[in-house]
């Protein structure tokens, strides 16, 4: 089964004619005109975000607890996969999980721009149609 290339908290919503990403309680966040644009900028956010851990953050007391972040990114980067507006984010009352955003797209192949029309609660309801009727 495939997997989103984005760690799993991380977030995506549709706003201003394109996508975010972010990741509550991060200061990681990444914008896009398509959601595949939002997900490489987090990617680059969180290369520089690692580099800058390595070289002066993880002493920093408001960083040194994003050492399993870290470990994560460091594991995808031997592992050759993706790595799981830089800046403390508040996450938007609506936002998808990105999953749920992955799941609409690869699965019922819906596009960004119908994903960003619907509600959370209109993207589950679909998402179970999709997995009761396969529709």
């Amino acid at each position: 089964m495939d997997r989103p290339p984005v760690p799993s908290r991380a977030k995506v919503v549709a706003e201003a004619g394109g996508w975010s990403v972010f990741i509550p309680g991060l200061p990681l966040a990444a914008d896009g005109g398509t959601l595949d644009d939002a997900i490489a900028d987090m990617i680059e956010a969180l290369r520089e975000y690692a580099e800058d851990w390595q070289d002066r953050l993880l002493n920093a007391p408001n960083h040194r607890d994003n050492w399993m972040l870290m470990l994560r990114c460091l594991f995808a980067c031997v592992r050759g996969e993706a790595l799981p507006k830089r800046g403390d984010p508040e996450p938007p009352a609506e936002a998808l999980p990105a999953e749920v955003a992955f799941l609409l797209r690869d699965r019922v192949r819906m596009s960004d721009a119908e994903i960003a029309g619907l509600t959370k609660d209109e993207a589950i309801a679909r998402l179970q149609r999709y997995w009761t009727e396969g529709s």
